[in-house]
């Protein structure tokens, strides 16, 4: 955890204790809403199975109103590297908290990640960029229904 002259703190939040479902109700909100644009891939059914699974990883950070940020993440084995995957942010006053991407550079680190990768709308290129993200792809989809 970093502390930062507004006292946001990240907590990462293990499935099987007693605040995972405290935090979890706080965060269900933010994370459906970024599941929205996930274009059918995921529901909140399904992220919450993944988490209890140890698949995926959960995220919150609070400040003095109450849960400002929630993140979802996972780290993918590739056969060539290991890559850790921002897979839903959502939160309020982005300002306040967006610095907290930094902690999870160091888990990515910790765990052996070669980098960080996420999706998201047109509208995070620009919060990500000062963060040391580049776009490196665009998607093309072709829907077979």
């Amino acid at each position: 955890m970093e502390d930062h002259p507004n006292n946001i703190r990240l907590y990462g939040v293990i499935a099987d204790t007693p605040e995972f479902n405290q935090i979890w109700d706080l965060a269900k909100p933010y994370i459906e809403k970024a599941i929205f644009y996930s274009d059918g891939k995921y529901s909140i059914d399904s992220v919450l199975s993944s988490l209890l699974a140890r698949d995926m990883q959960l995220w919150g950070a609070f400040d003095d109103k109450g849960l400002c940020v929630a993140c979802v993440t996972s780290i993918v084995k590739f056969p060539l590297k290991r890559v850790f995957f921002l897979l839903f942010i959502g939160g309020r006053d982005s300002v306040n908290w967006l610095h907290l991407i930094e902690r999870l550079k160091c888990f990515a680190k910790e765990h052996q990640c070669d980098h960080m990768e996420g999706y998201g709308r047109p509208g995070w290129e620009k919060l990500s960029k000062p963060l040391g993200f580049k776009k490196v792809h665009t998607i093309f989809k072709f829907n077979l229904n």
